[in-house]
């Protein structure tokens, strides 16, 4: 660390190429978001772990069996593995058309709702308002949907 309290170069996180080219998702973003007074999820997933890409298509058919609309996001948290590129453009190849592009997490609200600390993580939003708390880890769509049922009358 220096003495104006920034870090050196060396210690700077250094994302892949690819995340850099990705748009981001912003604290703007998501306020942009809750204000178009739709109800959601947004899916923040790491494509180094693979179950989080797996189930991915799992979340997808189940946001769109309960009208909800996806937001997909890729953490840039430890994101460095060759070939990670490569896994990312058959994620993004496979989505459907009406799914709108993965961007990159750059949201501190998001991350401080600790959305990037186990992968995939998913929150529910309506009326304007984000779930207390994220979804940690894989669900199956049944244990979804009770936990939507649940979230949605709490929010």
């Amino acid at each position: 660390m220096n003495e104006d309290c920034s870090f050196s170069e060396a210690v700077k996180e250094n994302p892949p190429s690819f995340l850099t080219q990705m748009p981001k998702f912003s604290d703007i973003d998501l306020q942009n978001l809750l204000n178009s007074k739709t109800k959601g999820l947004i899916y923040v997933m790491n494509p180094k772990f693979g179950y989080s890409v797996k189930f991915l298509p799992e979340v997808i058919d189940f946001a769109q069996a309960h009208s909800l609309k996806i937001t997909l996001l890729v953490t840039k948290r430890g994101v460095s593995k060759k070939g990670l590129e490569r896994q990312m453009a058959t994620v993004t190849a496979n989505l459907n058309s009406k799914i709108e592009p993965i961007k990159v997490n750059d949201s501190l609200e998001l991350s401080m709702r600790q959305m990037e600390l186990h992968s995939p993580s998913l929150i529910f939003y309506q009326k304007g308002r984000l779930a207390a708390e994220p979804v940690i880890g894989v669900h199956p769509a049944k244990s979804l949907s009770k936990i939507l049922k649940q979230t949605m009358k709490e929010i």
